[in-house]
């Protein structure tokens, strides 16, 4: 069925529906056209006897066609509804309005039109629907720059590749060390380099030698900072590109051809303690980076005074009968964990960062597209025509 049922003498092509017109009143050449099953904008086959009937032969006078009976008239269809009527070779409906001469229309013509109607609002709602999937899924995920990878600060495994990582760095120092000591982990120094690594700036905390400021027990701290693609950051690389600078530095001269001051505190041999922290940011000022792993540790006591980081000798020779481990002066009493949960740097303000701004934007912009798309999606639905 073509036409919607409600329309009896629109172009229904079989037999039931020819008796369906016939019962609803439609005009005589319109059944006509559904009894001999003819298709849309085909022409209607000739007569079985027409077409068994033999050729005349040349010279011949054509023989007369045999005349068709025509069915009695039917009572015309009341005005204001839609009456078939029929153009040379082409089926075709004609709409009549009440005093009104009917509009002869092509019916391929009507269904495409129809169709167009009825796609227009379903691809105004995909093309709204496709906008706004989209958008979810750009705040849901940025592919490999998702902040969501970077550990955090409190995270166990975080916390033991960051002391294990450095007390192997330490044990392997050339020439070896005789007072190295070994490092643990402090939760305090890791607030210290969340707020700083928070700040997104690639230069060293400001606040690093004013008391009080940076840890409650530290008069100061040591910092080192290493700033990467987010797919390249580990533990592991940050450090070890700390260690390598071992390459630029001399110890019998105490001398740095390059930048060496990493390494130094990497193996301040005073430095007992570390915390470190990882954050994720768009952009870094200082460096032309972008979606960033921001990657700082803190150290206490610093190092990184005009000495050298350590004492040559025998490992833990001069560790003053503490237990050696991994070459490193270990004490149970110096390497407990302990935090001060009150504690706070005092310049670190709750902020929105930049990822902050961009994230709080963009959930703004879906929540606008949402509310658009929930007022549109009523209106262009309403537009769909019933089927049935």
């Amino acid at each position: 069925m073509l036409f919607p049922a409600a329309f009896p003498c629109g172009v229904l092509y079989s037999e039931r529906a020819a008796a369906q017109a016939q019962a609803a009143g439609c005009p005589a050449h319109r059944q006509r056209g559904l009894q001999q099953d003819t298709r849309l904008g085909a022409r209607p086959p000739e007569p079985e006897a027409a077409a068994a009937s033999p050729r005349p032969a040349a010279g011949a006078a054509p023989a007369p066609r045999p005349s068709r009976a025509r069915p009695a008239q039917l009572p015309s269809a009341p005005q204001g509804s839609i009456k078939a009527g029929r153009a040379p070779g082409l089926a075709g409906v004609s709409f009549a309005g009440s005093g009104h001469p009917g509009l002869a229309v092509d019916p391929l013509w009507w269904l495409s039109a129809c169709t167009s109607s009825l796609l227009l609002p379903v691809a105004m709602t995909s093309r709204i629907s496709t906008y706004v999937v989209a958008l979810l899924l750009f705040c849901y995920s940025s592919d490999s720059f998702d902040p969501s990878t970077l550990p955090d600060p409190r995270d166990p495994e975080f916390i033991r590749q960051c002391v294990q990582t450095h007390n192997a760095l330490r044990s392997q120092v050339d020439p070896p060390a005789s007072n190295m000591l070994y490092m643990s982990w402090d939760p305090d120094l890791a607030k210290l380099a969340k707020a700083w690594a928070k700040k997104c700036l690639f230069k060293h905390n400001i606040h690093l030698k004013e008391r009080g400021k940076v840890h409650p027990r530290f008069a100061s701290a040591g910092e080192n900072i290493w700033t990467g693609s987010l797919p390249v950051f580990t533990v592991k690389a940050a450090l070890n590109s700390w260690y390598h600078e071992v390459e630029s530095y001399n110890y019998d001269t105490n001398r740095c051809s390059k930048v060496c001051g990493h390494y130094t505190q990497v193996v301040w041999a005073t430095s007992y303690k570390v915390g470190c922290a990882v954050h994720f940011c768009p952009t870094v000022k200082y460096i032309s980076i972008r979606n960033a792993a921001h990657f700082v540790c803190n150290y206490g006591p610093p190092g990184n005074y005009p000495v050298r980081p350590y004492k040559t000798g025998g490992a833990c020779s001069e560790c003053g009968g503490e237990q050696c481990t991994m070459q490193l002066c270990q004490n149970a009493e110096r390497d407990k964990v302990i935090e001060d949960p009150k504690w706070y740097p005092e310049w670190d303000r709750p902020a929105c960062d930049e990822f902050c701004i961009s994230v709080t934007t963009l959930r703004s912009l879906l929540l606008v597209l949402t509310i658009v798309a929930s007022w549109l999606l009523p209106k262009y639905s309403s537009l769909v025509p019933a089927s049935g």
